[in-house]
């Protein structure tokens, strides 16, 4: 009997202790499962604050953009010569006679019988022959961040910051165009008899323009050929607004397109 009062009595007593530790259990559950909702809810807030924070510049961009399509063709849009009239501008407006080409180095204009070579020569050929007052310049990569450090300093940390080589090249175009002026074209771009950009850079002039660019489809301006007059205003606020559009933006194609490329 005093055996199995004993197994009573260390019954008695460890039961509550094993109810108190389960109430226990049981009230860390419930926080759990009050708190876990919470978190989810913090965890939303964060990613739809970044995901506005993210996208902001995007849809700024986009605006800024509509807002010089609604300017229309006559402002920084391509000229089409047959549907506008031209009128004379207050100021004078020079156009420089430099066409500016881009190539990563300058070998290829040891090899006469690669396509590339044959098409830039066609170019300075044709305008030579045109008039001498045309000029192209190539410009490669070293001679690019050689020129850049020499007059722009300030922008080598953020030059050499850009990931991939075609932010440098895009980049590189804007402060061309803001230091020299004149005509910017992409290398795979050629030059034909029966169409001069000579015609369009008279209408510049004649008519006050200082930048043209040709739009893109659907949207954004391209900067494969490009239009400009020295110093202009245009080119002053792409260049100052370069840092702050050095970010990355979830994938190859967006980064180029919004920091440097047709939509920064």
């Amino acid at each position: 009997m005093d055996f199995e009062a004993a197994l009573v009595d260390t019954a008695t007593t460890v039961m509550p202790v094993q109810s108190k530790h389960l109430g226990v259990e049981n009230n860390r559950n419930i926080q759990k499962e009050v708190l876990r909702p919470k978190r989810k809810r913090l965890i939303l807030l964060f990613a739809t604050l970044f995901a506005i924070y993210w996208t902001s510049d995007i849809w700024l961009t986009l605006i800024d953009t509509f807002n010089l399509y609604a300017a229309g063709d006559d402002i920084y849009n391509f000229i089409n010569l047959e549907k506008l009239q031209i009128q004379i501008g207050n100021t004078p407006v020079e156009i420089p006679r430099i066409i500016h080409r881009m190539w990563p180095n300058d070998e290829f204009l040891k090899q006469d019988n690669l396509e590339i070579t044959s098409s830039f020569n066609r170019c300075i050929d044709l305008y030579r022959k045109r008039s001498e007052s045309w000029t192209t310049v190539l410009w490669t990569d070293h001679s690019i961040r050689e020129w850049l450090q020499t007059h722009y300093p300030q922008f080598i940390s953020t030059f050499d910051a850009y990931p991939y080589q075609i932010q440098r090249v895009d980049a590189a175009r804007y402060f061309i165009l803001y230091h020299y002026g004149g005509v910017y074209m992409d290398m795979d771009i050629g030059c034909y008899r029966t169409k001069d950009i000579g015609d369009l850079v008279d209408y510049m002039e004649a008519s006050g323009k200082l930048v043209a660019l040709p739009q893109t489809d659907p949207v954004g301006l391209s900067n494969d050929v490009m239009f400009a007059s020295k110093n202009s205003t245009f080119f002053r606020e792409a260049i100052d607004a370069l840092p702050t559009k050095n970010r990355w933006f979830g994938i190859h194609y967006l980064t180029v397109l919004y920091s440097t490329g047709s939509l920064f």
